[in-house]
């Protein structure tokens, strides 16, 4: 008989595989930094379970479940897979004595999405639907075995 998962190994599973393809994919990336060592770069990105804990523990029906993994990254990630079209403020700056003053402008970045891909080439979207499909199942049937023993009586 093949293994079975809870939730909380799905989760962690599909999380790492998600992980694993994010930093693959913007290994490649430039390194984004403004110049402070506790700026996160993009190469740094990960995935995280997210869990939803029903019943009591004192009542020994507490089960967790799986509700979805969240994509962690800094924000230019998502500016570079979504693309931006903003109106830059106008300011001064001042390095080495010299004041540079410039107005306002359009930014605009093109999307180029890469998340899609990463999502694609992990393989976590069939991963977790069987495995979560396969866990449901046998949790569905083993509830209908305790209410059936428990009707018999």
């Amino acid at each position: 008989m093949a293994r079975t998962f809870n939730d909380k190994q799905i989760g962690i599973q599909a999380s790492a595989r998600l992980t694993g393809a994010l930093r693959g994919k913007t290994r490649g990336f430039a390194s984004h930094y403004n110049g402070t060592p506790r700026d996160k770069s993009l190469k740094d990105a990960s995935a995280v379970p997210r869990f939803k804990n029903y019943g009591l523990v004192r009542n020994g029906n507490r089960s967790t479940y799986l509700r979805a993994i969240s994509l962690k990254m800094s924000k230019h990630g998502y500016i570079r897979h979504y693309g931006v079209e903003i109106s830059r403020a106008a300011g001064s700056r001042t390095r080495n004595g010299t004041t540079y003053h410039f107005r306002n402008h359009m930014m605009r970045q093109p999307a180029k999405p890469f998340l899609d891909e990463v999502i694609r080439r992990s393989g976590v979207l069939n991963f977790v639907s069987e495995k979560i499909a396969e866990a449901r199942g046998e949790e569905i049937a083993q509830n209908m075995a305790v209410s059936i023993s428990n009707f018999q009586r």
